[in-house]
Protein backbone atom coordinates (compact mmCIF):
# COMPACT_ATOMS: atom_id res chain seq x y z
CA UNK A 1 0.00 0.00 0.00
CA UNK A 2 1.14 3.52 -0.34
CA UNK A 3 3.12 4.99 2.74
CA UNK A 4 2.68 8.02 0.98
CA UNK A 5 -1.40 8.06 1.37
CA UNK A 6 -1.26 7.15 4.79
CA UNK A 7 1.12 10.08 5.37
CA UNK A 8 -0.55 12.54 3.76
CA UNK A 9 -4.03 11.68 5.36
CA UNK A 10 -2.53 11.21 8.91
CA UNK A 11 -0.51 14.66 8.74
CA UNK A 12 -3.51 16.73 7.29
CA UNK A 13 -5.79 14.87 10.43
CA UNK A 14 -3.19 15.97 13.21
CA UNK A 15 -3.05 19.48 11.39
CA UNK A 16 -6.84 19.91 11.71
CA UNK A 17 -7.17 18.45 15.05
CA UNK A 18 -4.27 20.62 16.72
CA UNK A 19 -3.64 23.20 14.74
CA UNK A 20 -7.50 24.54 13.71
CA UNK A 21 -9.33 23.20 17.30
CA UNK A 22 -11.44 20.48 14.71
CA UNK A 23 -13.25 17.91 17.28
CA UNK A 24 -14.14 15.45 14.57
CA UNK A 25 -12.90 14.37 11.34
CA UNK A 26 -15.15 12.44 8.89
CA UNK A 27 -14.09 10.55 5.70
CA UNK A 28 -15.97 8.46 3.63
CA UNK A 29 -15.02 5.47 1.47
CA UNK A 30 -16.06 2.77 -1.53
CA UNK A 31 -16.03 -0.30 0.31
CA UNK A 32 -13.67 -1.39 -2.21
CA UNK A 33 -10.88 1.29 -1.87
CA UNK A 34 -8.56 -0.79 -0.11
CA UNK A 35 -5.99 1.76 -0.50
CA UNK A 36 -7.54 4.57 1.26
CA UNK A 37 -8.70 1.98 3.58
CA UNK A 38 -5.87 0.86 4.97
CA UNK A 39 -4.34 4.40 4.73
CA UNK A 40 -7.78 5.43 7.24
CA UNK A 41 -6.62 2.95 9.37
CA UNK A 42 -3.08 3.90 9.85
CA UNK A 43 -3.81 7.42 10.28
CA UNK A 44 -6.11 6.30 12.81
CA UNK A 45 -9.66 6.47 11.81
CA UNK A 46 -12.23 4.05 12.75
CA UNK A 47 -14.87 2.73 11.35
CA UNK A 48 -18.36 3.56 12.16
CA UNK A 49 -20.58 2.14 9.81
CA UNK A 50 -21.57 0.80 6.52
CA UNK A 51 -23.68 3.30 4.25
CA UNK A 52 -25.81 1.33 1.51
CA UNK A 53 -26.37 2.22 -1.64
CA UNK A 54 -24.52 5.79 -1.24
CA UNK A 55 -22.86 6.26 -4.08
CA UNK A 56 -23.56 5.69 -7.92
CA UNK A 57 -20.24 4.67 -10.36
CA UNK A 58 -20.35 3.55 -13.69
CA UNK A 59 -21.52 0.05 -12.75
CA UNK A 60 -24.32 0.90 -10.71
CA UNK A 61 -24.59 1.88 -6.80
CA UNK A 62 -22.01 1.11 -4.57
CA UNK A 63 -22.21 1.06 -0.55
CA UNK A 64 -19.41 3.48 1.68
CA UNK A 65 -17.91 2.93 4.93
CA UNK A 66 -18.10 5.87 7.37
CA UNK A 67 -14.87 6.50 9.23
CA UNK A 68 -13.77 9.29 12.34
CA UNK A 69 -11.50 10.48 14.04
CA UNK A 70 -12.10 12.54 17.45
CA UNK A 71 -9.34 14.99 19.02
CA UNK A 72 -9.72 12.86 21.75
CA UNK A 73 -8.74 9.18 20.28
CA UNK A 74 -5.97 7.75 21.24
CA UNK A 75 -3.48 7.45 17.94
CA UNK A 76 0.25 6.25 17.94
CA UNK A 77 -0.09 4.37 21.00
CA UNK A 78 -1.17 1.15 21.20
CA UNK A 79 -4.53 1.50 23.22
CA UNK A 80 -5.00 3.34 19.49
CA UNK A 81 -4.38 0.64 17.83
CA UNK A 82 -6.85 -1.72 19.59
CA UNK A 83 -9.25 0.69 19.14
CA UNK A 84 -8.75 1.10 15.73
CA UNK A 85 -8.71 -3.34 15.12
CA UNK A 86 -11.87 -3.21 17.37
CA UNK A 87 -14.24 -0.67 14.78
CA UNK A 88 -13.01 -3.33 12.24
CA UNK A 89 -13.00 -6.48 13.51
CA UNK A 90 -16.30 -8.83 13.77
CA UNK A 91 -17.58 -8.33 17.37
CA UNK A 92 -18.81 -11.75 17.48
CA UNK A 93 -16.17 -14.21 17.09
CA UNK A 94 -16.00 -18.13 17.39
CA UNK A 95 -13.11 -19.72 19.12
CA UNK A 96 -12.65 -23.31 18.72
CA UNK A 97 -9.79 -25.96 19.98
CA UNK A 98 -9.56 -29.15 18.55
CA UNK A 99 -7.55 -32.21 20.84
CA UNK A 100 -6.49 -34.96 18.11
CA UNK A 101 -5.14 -38.56 19.72
CA UNK A 102 -3.75 -41.30 18.06
CA UNK A 103 -3.90 -44.97 19.43
CA UNK A 104 -0.97 -44.43 22.29
CA UNK A 105 -2.90 -40.94 23.82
Amino acid sequence: YPEGLTRAISLASDDAIIGHDVRRLEARVAVDDDEVIHALHHAGYRREGRLRQARVRENGWIDEYIYSRLATDEIYTRTGHTGMLDSVLPTKRVISHVLLRDDAG
